[in-house]
């Protein structure tokens, strides 16, 4: 998108109102948005664009700005407003945003957040970085093994907006232990009281936590995979790896 794309945003901008540059906004994809902002970090322009936005596209956009720019934009931050931020993003970018910040700000980021994103957060950020305990993401969708296609396709209407993907769902016995994938193009087409074993794939592709970013990209290549699941030693789901987050992986080497 060229600059002159973006003389909509200047436009809003300039009237001073929070409405009409969220009406703005609404129109750009969250990767152009962060386009602008990251080009205006050194003027008001970006940073205006980026505290108008609702919390929950702000945090979709900081995804697609630079470390050096997020630090810029949130430096500013009151803790309540960050921990909030902090809780809208995925739980592998949350990781990374606090691991940009100083030892100080991040103990005190700790504290404002709630107990499942203090809990998932300390958890990611225990594994070495480059492996994929390190990389994973742990808004995955899951089913207990032995439940119906229409009992599944109701619990991914109820908690999709929480998940990272619903494309696959991932099945697990009662101790949490990986047993299968069923993908939704299967759960949609089968009938309601299809029991969603019978409808799980073969050939299950997974990686370990300790497993290396490299590895886990080439995974994903090898296979065509849209996630991989990332288990323990005793082959529990902890979470998942996007294809998005695994080409970033390439890109970055």
């Amino acid at each position: 998108m060229t600059p002159l794309s973006f003389q909509l945003l200047i436009d809003a901008l300039s009237t001073g109102q929070h409405q009409p540059v969220i009406d703005a906004a609404q129109r750009f994809n969250a990767a152009d948005l962060g386009e602008f902002i990251e080009q205006n970090i050194e003027n008001t322009a970006g940073n205006s664009l980026f505290q108008k936005l609702p919390m929950a596209l702000r945090a979709k956009v900081l995804g697609y700005i630079s470390p050096e720019a997020q630090v810029i934009l949130t430096q500013a931050t009151p803790l309540a407003e960050l921990a909030e931020l902090a809780s809208e993003m995925p739980s592998d970018e949350r990781a990374d945003f606090f691991n940009l910040l100083d030892e100080s700000r991040q103990q005190q980021l700790i504290k404002h957040l709630g107990h499942q994103d203090r809990e998932d957060l300390t958890s990611l950020l225990a594994f070495e970085e480059g492996t994929a305990g390190a990389l994973m993401n742990t808004d995955y969708a899951a089913f207990e093994s032995g439940i119906s296609a229409g009992h599944a396709i109701d619990i991914l209407r109820a908690t999709a907006t929480d998940k990272e993907t619903i494309y696959q769902t991932y099945v697990v016995d009662e101790h949490h232990t990986l047993i299968g994938v069923v993908s939704l193009r299967r759960l949609i087409i089968a009938p309601p009281d299809t029991i969603i074993d019978s409808l799980m794939a073969n050939g299950l592709v997974f990686a370990y936590t300790s497993t290396s970013q490299d590895e886990v990209a080439r995974l994903i290549t090898k296979y065509d995979l849209l996630a991989l699941p990332v288990l323990n030693t005793a082959n529990r789901l902890l979470g998942i790896i996007t294809y998005d987050d695994a080409m970033d992986v390439i890109e970055e080497e």
